[in-house]
């Protein structure tokens, strides 16, 4: 079957759009698996919500999930203790004005969520309505749930009032609807619901509900046509789809309805549900999503077949920063839009391990893979296989290794068949000369200026060929043509005359002039290992990047060429590339360095700095790419192959605004344990620990889901880290042995782009002390030491008192011993000093009793004489009265 057949049996809303989408937008859609859904309680996927915080649910059959950015935690019915829901089937959810979460159950009916408890409390419903089995959801401005039942119409409850609308209970229309699978609340307040045979307005103000019905019936006799999905469009009119895939505008003013010409017939059968991004329309359908661009201008059906959405039952949609999330029967499905085209076998019929390419001289381009080669049609954005446009051509190997256009020819490397050159002007291929082409497996081909083509293969080593000319360079007996290597892996121009030919471990400079060889070596400072060389590439300012396994790049300035020695400059952006296996390396217009690794494509400035990280998530075809598979086409866009397609993409468009993402706390851990908090841990402002609390974790996220694994973090606890700390990856931060004190945790975020918040969230938290090292203990240590002191103060005073008056006493008392010594003495003296007047008196007065004596007996007179001697008598009394006064 040619391509043109199999388009044939394309549907017709997808050719449409294969023949403007491309062309008109820069940005391609992308659809892969959500990152968490392996974490999913069940892939039926039956309502997704995104709440003010950020945060995911996902509703399924068997239970309620949220995603918080890094976990997925699950909510259902058996769990009794702790995440429990009244039934685990989940109809809807609703999120109303205060941010509080609503659920619409399948055998449970309403119930809300609990943050601070982190459960679902149950509403209270009516047996008799059947207000248990519930389809649909809404929560209005006003705070009023609006949900609908199974058999009962709609139903209103008040969770002011706590109580249903009985109004609405008894109303005739309401018996009409059937089941209400969906919900709008118009500007006005006024609340439009999906029924039996078209819309109905309920104005809650007036207690009314007003029925609008279709312009169509149904086709079949047995059923009633009925509006399935309904959502307000951005000019206001309300679009809405039934239950046979017809899709209308219904404008509230004139009270008509439009069905959009573009979109008669949907591919599927019913409508399941309907969601705006921008001004495109995205409709579910159990048969494949379709999406409207520019009001109808032109629309895709994605399905299994020409995409890789999970399932072509699609249930819900939800629109979410750029990204849009599909429910399906199987799984979680994320649409993504970017710069990156992606091309592979299930939307554009080309084999997915895809090998080299090349433009040939009418802008062309080819496409070599392992099953031949193919053209990429520009206008239909599909892949022809080269022998269905040559219907006559058939290839000598389908495993095509690598492809150069030369003029109107492209020359084929096989992985084990040589050489084959195809004439696309006549459609017929030759084979050159070369010595057991069948056996060769070529590894690249090179054309120079000169008319010559340079053919490296794997088993042979380098041949050239010039005319019919053909030289081997392996074991040449002429030194200056000779290269001992057998692998010949790549082949690059790096001057109007040279060549350099690298093996997995040599590298030779030819000139292309002479032929002649001359081995380089290649020097790395500080690499003891033997590097293994896996892609060349010269960028305008001639400057060589060597890629090499796992040791990332290297730079040769042109401004430093020695004869037969190499010492490249280490690229520092090859520390953050995520991973330092290069497989291939273009430039783009602007000299930034585009690499291709084993995990993913990574961009670098001309001096080496990493710009950014892209994944699969980004749009690649997958994370790992192949060898040398890559190009740069006449109009600068740039080509990288793997096992599951290639991308093409333009540099110059390539830089998307992208916003920075939420970070929130996420879960705390004390000791192994997860403490009782009085609030959501996402809304915690302040945690308070004790002395007991010695093992702390932290959880926090970014709430982006395009990539969760590529998001990047670093945080600090201030007052004890001294500077952030890199966390790269990691979502959680752990601190020991807290000393008590204040602390405030900070922590930011980067998203999948690589955009950081920097504000990111922060959490206050105090370390208590121990009761021994509270201020209370030290006011209690403080008054013990004072009372302490006071007592060895008083007990010394004391002490020192004693010691005083007993040396005093001493003191008083050795006094009064001087004194009566010297008392005593003083007496002795006067006794001494008496008995000495005494003597001295007593001998004086003898003196003069004699002298008078001797006087009386000289004198004759009598009476002379007697009186002399009454003198003596006289001087005796006075030595008997000294005597008596001595005595």
């Amino acid at each position: 079957m040619t391509v043109l057949s199999r388009l044939c049996v394309t549907p017709a809303i997808a050719f449409l759009y294969c023949s403007s989408i491309f062309a008109s937008t820069p940005l391609q859609l992308n659809v892969d698996l959500a990152p968490f859904s392996d974490q999913l309680s069940q892939p039926t996927i039956t309502a997704i919500h995104k709440d003010a915080n950020g945060f995911l649910w996902i509703g399924t059959q068997s239970g309620l999930n949220r995603y918080d950015g890094s976990r997925v935690t699950i909510f259902n019915s058996n769990d009794t203790t702790k995440h429990w829901v009244p039934a685990s089937d989940i109809s809807h959810i609703a999120e109303g004005p205060i941010g509080d979460i609503w659920i619409a159950t399948y055998g449970g009916g309403l119930a809300r969520y609990n943050g601070t408890k982190n459960t679902f409390e149950a509403i209270p419903g009516k047996p008799e309505r059947e207000y248990a089995f519930l389809k649909s959801l809404l929560v209005s401005r006003s705070g009023m749930v609006w949900f609908g039942t199974r058999n009962a119409g709609v139903g209103m409850y008040d969770p002011k009032l706590q109580r249903y609308a009985a109004w609405m209970e008894s109303h005739p229309l309401n018996h009409r609807m059937g089941q209400p699978s969906d919900f709008l609340e118009d500007q006005s307040g006024k609340i439009w619901a999906s029924g039996n045979g078209g819309l109905y307005l309920i104005d809650p103000t007036y207690q009314s509900i007003t029925f609008y019905a279709l312009p169509t019936k149904s086709t079949s006799s047995n059923t009633l046509l009925s509006v399935t999905a309904i959502t307000e469009g951005p000019t206001g009119r309300i679009w809405l789809g039934t239950s046979e895939g017809e899709v209308f505008q219904f404008d509230p003013l004139n009270a008509n309805y439009r069905k959009n010409e573009a979109l008669l017939k949907l591919a599927g059968d019913w409508v399941v549900d309907l969601a705006f991004e921008e001004h495109n329309l995205w409709i579910a359908t159990d048969n494949g999503l379709t999406v409207v661009y520019k009001n109808g201008e032109h629309s895709r059906t994605f399905n299994r077949t020409n995409s890789s959405l999970l399932s072509d039952v699609t249930i819900c949609l939800l629109m979410s920063r750029g990204s849009i999330f599909v429910g399906t029967g199987r799984g979680l499905s994320v649409f993504s839009y970017s710069t990156f085209e992606k091309y592979q076998s299930n939307n554009s019929y080309l084999f997915d391990d895809t090998s080299s390419f090349t433009e040939s001289s009418d802008h062309r381009i080819w496409i070599g893979t392992f099953d031949g080669v193919f053209q990429l049609d520009e206008k239909n954005q599909v892949h022809i296989p080269l022998e269905d446009i040559y219907k006559e051509l058939t290839l000598n190997d389908r495993r095509v290794t690598t492809l150069n256009a030369r003029h109107d020819e492209i020359w084929l490397g096989y992985f084990r068949g040589g050489i084959e050159v195809v004439s696309l002007e006549r459609g017929t291929s030759r084979t050159p000369s070369l010595p057991n082409n069948s056996e060769l497996a070529v590894t690249q081909i090179a054309h120079t200026e000169n008319g010559e083509s340079w053919i490296g293969t794997y088993n042979q080593g380098l041949y050239r060929i010039h005319g019919d000319e053909v030289t081997s360079y392996y074991n040449n007996t002429d030194p200056e043509l000779n290269i001992p290597d057998i692998s010949i892996m790549l082949i690059i121009k790096t001057g109007s005359n040279t060549i350099l030919v690298a093996s997995e471990t040599a590298l030779y400079q030819i000139e292309t002039s002479t032929g002649k060889v001359r081995p380089i070596e290649l020097l790395l400072n500080e690499k003891k290992t033997q590097p293994v060389i896996l892609s060349i590439a010269k960028n305008q300012n001639g400057d060589v990047w060597f890629g090499l396994k796992d040791l990332g790049l290297f730079i040769w300035p042109s401004t430093n060429r020695m004869p037969d020695k190499i010492r490249p400059i280490f690229v520092t952006g090859s520390t953050k590339l995520p991973s330092n296996t290069i497989y291939a390396i273009e430039f783009d217009g602007e000299g930034n360095a585009w690499v291709s690794t084993s995990r993913g494509i990574s961009k670098l400035s001309s001096a080496g700095e990493l710009i950014k990280n892209y994944s699969s998530s980004d749009g690649l075809q997958g994370n790992d790419f192949n060898l040398a598979s890559s190009f740069r086409d006449s109009k600068g866009r740039l080509y990288f192959g793997g096992s599951n397609g290639y991308n093409r993409f333009d540099p110059a468009s390539e830089a998307r605004t992208v916003s920075a993402s939420p970070v929130v706390l996420t879960n705390i851990n004390i000791a192994g344990l997860e403490p009782k908090l009085p609030v959501a841990v996402h809304e915690l402002e302040g945690l308070e620990l004790s002395h007991e609390d010695y093992f702390l974790t932290i959880e926090f996220s970014v709430l982006d889901f395009t990539d969760p694994e590529s998001n990047r973090y670093r945080y600090r606890l201030e007052n004890f880290d001294p500077e952030w700390i890199e966390n790269g990856t990691r979502n959680t931060a752990t601190y020991t042995n807290l000393p008590a004190g204040i602390y405030t945790f900070q922590v930011q975020g980067a998203n999948s782009a690589g955009v950081w918040n920097r504000e990111g969230t922060s959490l206050r938290i105090v370390v208590h002390p121990a009761f021994w090292w509270s201020w209370q203990a030290y006011l209690f240590y403080f008054l013990v030491l004072t009372a302490l002191v006071l007592a060895v103060k008083k007990y010394y005073d004391n002490n020192i008192l004693r010691e005083k008056a007993a040396i005093m006493s001493q003191e008083a008392h050795d006094v009064a011993d001087r004194a009566t010594d010297q008392l005593q003495e003083q007496l002795e003296y006067q006794d001494e000093f008496v008995k000495i007047v005494h003597a001295h008196s007593v001998s004086t007065l003898d003196l003069i009793g004699d002298f008078i004596a001797h006087q009386a007996g000289v004198v004759e007179d009598e009476l002379t004489r007697d009186s002399i001697l009454s003198n003596t008598r006289r001087v005796a009394a006075l030595v008997s009265l000294e005597g008596c006064l001595f005595y």
